[in-house]
């Protein structure tokens, strides 16, 4: 006989979602697990089914929810996560990086274990800072590798961006950061934010930053 279709499924995007010409959410696959995020939430879905696993918001972790994100008026977002075997790793928080301010961002750790389970997710979080209290803030999804989580820090110096790698274990603690370049990112281009975030790449043994 012949074979039958396989059964489709669906699942909305993040809550406020306005759907955009070009693709803003770039789930990831982890396990049986569906994760897409963005800058407030991240949500988890069987990957065969489609069912809702887990679902968590910084609203109900008692932060600020910084409102939609994804519209006419902000460019190009791109909203993503990174994970290893049983931890999410996810930036939440503001979007839009604009001189001499800094709204909270946030690096969250989420425990994916027993995803059909009621439990508490949150395993860890951290907010950016600078040293100098500069304003500071997260910028794209970390990078995983190794039992370390690296993420790209932006320290706001008048109209200059000072970005930083930042690097953490797996259970939050901070190991070592560096400074990477100078950017005269508002002396370039006036007051107007940026909202695509910057990421970290893995490369034969180094970490790059991806301005």
């Amino acid at each position: 006989g012949s074979a039958q279709p396989s059964a489709k499924h669906s699942a909305p995007l993040p809550d406020r979602a306005t759907p955009t010409r070009r693709a803003a959410f770039h789930p990831i696959i982890v396990n049986d697990q569906v994760l897409i995020a963005d800058h407030r939430s991240v949500a988890s879905y069987h990957l065969k089914t489609g069912k809702p696993l887990f679902h968590y918001d910084l609203k109900t972790a008692g932060l600020v929810d910084p409102g939609p994100g994804v519209d006419a008026k902000i460019a190009q977002p791109r909203f993503t996560l990174s994970a290893d075997d049983r931890r999410a790793y996810v930036r939440l928080g503001a979007l839009g990086l604009a001189p001499k301010k800094a709204d909270a961002t946030y690096l969250v750790c989420l425990d994916m274990t027993e995803p059909d389970k009621p439990k508490k997710r949150e395993l860890w979080r951290v907010q950016a800072s600078a040293e100098d209290q500069a304003p500071a803030a997260f910028e794209g999804s970390p990078l995983v590798h190794d039992g370390r989580v690296y993420i790209a820090l932006r320290r706001i110096a008048g109209r200059r961006v000072l970005p930083s790698i930042v690097c953490y274990d797996v259970l939050g603690r901070r190991r070592w950061a560096r400074e990477v370049c100078d950017c005269p990112e508002f002396e370039d281009h006036g007051d107007s934010p940026r909202y695509r975030q910057h990421l970290l790449t893995w490369a034969d043994g180094q970490i790059v930053y991806a301005s």
